[in-house]
Parts: C-alpha cells; structure tokens; sequence
C-alpha cells in the first residue's frame, strides 16, 4: 500500500514537470521547476534524471534549463492520429480554413474549460493563432459557448458557475443570467458567437459537434479579427461553420439535421 501511495505521488509530480514544462514560455533549470511546484530537490532530481534517460525532456548543458523533447510530441501526436475526432474532423477542417481563409479551431471541453487539439492557421498576416493544448474559459469562446448551448442548465451552471463572471475584455458577458441568454439565442440561430469577448478585435463563429448518441463531443470555430468577419459577413461564415460541423458530426454517427 505505501509503494503504491510512493508512485502515485511520483507519477502526479512528473505529469506536473512536464506540464510546466509545456506551458512555459521558456526553459527552466531545476531550481526554477523545484520553486514552481514546491518539489523536494531530491525528488525533482531523481524525476528529472529519469525524464532525460527516456528522452522525453532535454538539457541544455549551456544554462542548465530543460525542455521538452521531441519524444513526447512524437507520443501524443501518435495518440492523437489514432482518435476518431480526429479523424473525422482534420479534412472538414482544413476545408473550413480554406473556404473562410481564416483559422480554424477544433477543441473539447475539459474540466469546464476549453483545450484545443487541432487548427489550421489562415494565411492572413494577421491572424489568430493559440497553440495546441492551451486552455481557454468557455463562457468567452465561441467553441465553449457552442458546446455550453446544448448542455442542460444545471450542467452549464455547475461548468461555469452562478453569478458573476471573470471577463477578459469590456466585450465579455460577465454574468450567470447574461450567458443563459447568449445560449438561448445561440440554439435559435444554430451557431455560437464570440465578439471580440475573449480577445480585443477577434471574433468566433462556432458550432459543436455530436456523436452519434447526440451528445456534443467537440466543437468548431473560425476566427478573424473583426474588420474581416462584419456583421454583414456574419451569416455566410456561420453558414459554412455549421455545415462542417454537421458534415464531422456524422462521420461520428450523427442523424440529424440540425446541432440544436
């Protein structure tokens, strides 16, 4: 029982090294990642060593920092080939981006969060751009209201909570009562918007996909700055969103007709 309480601990310590890792903006040595977590420094060495023989983190022998290797995409871009989201999803999107010219997203709600696991950036200058297994909160993206829409209420209240809500721009809905509205008038119209709610000057059409129970399993998006995607522009982009999302929902196993 004590060994297997002794390798949990050291299991959740590595996964919380390599998350530091991945979601720094830059290599650390092993003080730095001892002081982030609050590690031991023998317990954040033997990791650490063990980390390097497998490849799976590097060292560099200059500053002394580490970072990830190319091992670990290696292992998760293998992993996520082989899912059927996956799958199903990467041509629609790719297709999306091309039609729209902007990026497309594809992303799954996580612990009441939105984690991305797929895009295709626009060829526009500017253009937004998050990188793969970045979180974002779902009350302000179009993806997290899209899946937020066909969610019951108490599920979407237990997700996000009651009350008032963190925003990040002057855009952002920063209440309870205000989100149910956005979500009800996002059911009618068949697609969820974000404007200019997560981040200054960019907007989001998104629509989710279902699986072949009904159950939303992901969602799409396009993202634009504002000037590109116009209240004028709006319809024929949110036309082409759901249509693809509709197109991955069944290759899923998906039925029906309509998302909402």
């Amino acid at each position: 029982m004590v060994n297997d309480i002794i390798t949990n601990k050291s299991a959740a310590r590595t996964i919380e090294i390599l998350e530091l890792l991945a979601f720094s903006n830059k290599p650390l040595t092993m003080a730095e990642i001892g002081r982030s977590l609050a590690l031991p420094k023998s317990s954040c060495f033997e990791i650490l060593h063990t980390l390097l023989e497998k490849d799976v983190i590097k060292l560099d022998e200059k500053d002394k920092t580490f970072h990830l290797g190319i091992k670990l995409f290696q292992i998760g871009a293998t992993v996520f080939s082989k899912t059927d989201l996956n799958n199903a999803a990467r041509s629609s999107i790719i297709k999306l981006a091309k039609d729209t010219g902007e990026t497309v997203y594809l992303a799954v709600e996580d612990k009441g969060e939105i984690v991305y696991l797929d895009k295709v950036e626009s060829e526009e200058p500017i253009r937004s751009t998050l990188p793969i297994g970045s979180r974002n909160s779902m009350h302000i993206t179009g993806l997290g209201k899209a899946l937020l829409a066909t969610y019951s209420f108490e599920k979407v209240k237990k997700l996000v909570g009651e009350g008032e809500l963190l925003t990040k721009t002057k855009f952002s809905i920063n209440h309870f009562n205000a989100l149910e509205k956005d979500l009800e008038m996002t059911r009618q119209r068949g697609y969820a918007v974000d404007d200019r709610e997560g981040t200054e000057y960019l907007r989001c059409l998104a629509a989710p996909i279902l699986n072949y129970n009904g159950e939303a399993v992901a969602a799409i998006s396009i993202a634009a700055l504002d000037y590109r995607l116009t209240d004028e522009n709006i319809p024929r982009f949110a036309d082409k969103v759901v249509k693809a999302a509709l197109e991955i929902s069944k290759k899923l196993g998906y039925n029906g007709e309509k998302l909402y």
